[in-house]
């Protein structure tokens, strides 16, 4: 996946979505612009449906050498998702993950899907993701959301809940729907203790993205 780098401006359009407190690496915080979508009813507990509880991704967790992801820091992941046709539409499957340079998955920050059984059924629909994590779905995931600006928070831990080492880690954003198109935005970052806001550059229906992080 071909990945860009450009400086960091305000999404235009924010809706308010009520919800319960966040849990771990799946804060969310408002969008920026005038109100915002957040993650609250999302990431406090698994939202499945039916079936066995949600499990978290199976893929390798990453060892923290050398100094640590700072203290109370956050990367904010921003993006909007904008259909590009007119009418009814199935509304996107959605998923931010952090991989190391290597490939080896670090953290799904969050992922919505139909939760289902029928919708469990589309996951390898999300390509990038489904070879990063074997499809395993994270307990902070929950259901699909309207067309919209939204922001996810990685609190720079691994899937065990420890905390990474600084250094190089790759941010993807993957979006698909039903009869729609796919796409994926990924972003090379270097934790350290400087901050940075960077604009991604947009693909698709993903019509903007940036990340910012506050060691």
């Amino acid at each position: 996946m071909s990945s860009s780098e450009s400086r960091y401006e305000a999404i235009s359009r924010r809706s308010m979505l009520a919800g319960t407190a966040a849990l771990g690496a799946a804060l969310a915080i408002p969008a920026l612009g005038c109100g915002g979508n957040n993650d609250k009813s999302v990431f406090g507990t698994s939202t499945t449906q039916g079936g066995s509880p949600a499990t978290t991704g199976t893929g390798p967790l990453t060892t923290a050498s050398g100094p640590l992801f700072p203290e109370g820091g956050e990367m904010i992941v921003d993006f909007t998702f904008a259909t590009s046709e007119a009418g009814g539409i199935k509304n996107p499957y959605i998923a931010v993950w952090i991989e190391t340079p290597e490939g080896a998955l670090v953290k799904t920050v969050s992922f919505w899907f139909q939760q289902t059984a029928e919708g469990k059924k589309y996951l390898s629909d999300m390509r990038k993701w489904f070879a990063a994590t074997s499809g395993d779905t994270p307990s902070n995931s929950g259901a699909t959301r309207l067309p919209g600006a939204y922001s996810v928070v990685w609190d720079g831990t691994n899937e065990g809940g420890q905390p990474v080492a600084q250094g190089d880690y790759v941010v993807y954003i993957e979006a698909a729907r039903e009869d729609g198109p796919y796409q994926v935005i990924s972003q090379p970052i270097s934790i350290g203790t400087a901050s940075f806001n960077d604009q991604l550059t947009p693909k698709g229906e993903l019509t903007t993205a940036s990340i910012a992080y506050k060691p």
